[in-house]
């Protein structure tokens, strides 16, 4: 019986490193114990052409904006961006866990935008273009509509509890 406010153990998990909680190389080795071995084949990933949405700024460097599917932990962050920044020519590589977006940037005309997806995808996550000015278009567009909302809600409110003073 512990006290309370006493720190009480974990009990141990076995089979999965805890540094690594959502490594598909951990998740496909216990398959592997209990299935038998499994092969993948990342040759057959499809990655739609990517470069309508890659920018270039005046410095020389294209920039890339992802959608990033399957993250849970800091261990998926550090996997992406330790493995893109390990890739010649990529400067910066960056995963926001919050947004679940990564952006990426190389030096013009050095790196294929497909094949640096390609591989963040056989890394177990799936990734997909977008272009962040058009989501803060859409996002705008959904602010001012919730505002005019919050407002006719609170005139609203404001004259149910004139009504109920006066009753």
């Amino acid at each position: 019986m512990t006290k309370v406010g006493q720190p009480q153990k974990a009990a141990p998990i076995t089979g999965v490193n805890i540094a690594d909680c959502c490594d598909a190389a951990t998740l496909a080795d216990l398959a592997s114990d209990a299935f038998g071995p499994q092969s993948v084949d990342t040759t057959s990933i499809t990655i739609s052409d990517p470069s309508a949405f890659v920018s270039s700024d005046k410095d020389g460097v294209d920039h890339l904006h992802l959608l990033v599917e399957n993250l849970h932990c800091a261990a998926c962050i550090g996997k992406i961006e330790g493995y893109l920044k390990a890739q010649p020519d990529v400067v910066e590589a960056r995963v926001n866990m919050s947004t679940r977006r990564l952006s990426v940037s190389w030096v013009h005309g050095k790196a294929d935008p497909g094949e640096l997806m390609r591989g963040v995808a056989a890394l177990g996550y799936p990734v997909a273009p977008f272009d962040p000015a058009d989501v803060a278009k859409s996002t705008d567009v959904e602010d001012k509509r919730l505002l005019s909302a919050l407002a006719v809600s609170g005139f609203a409110a404001g004259n149910v509890m004139l009504l109920s003073v006066s009753i």
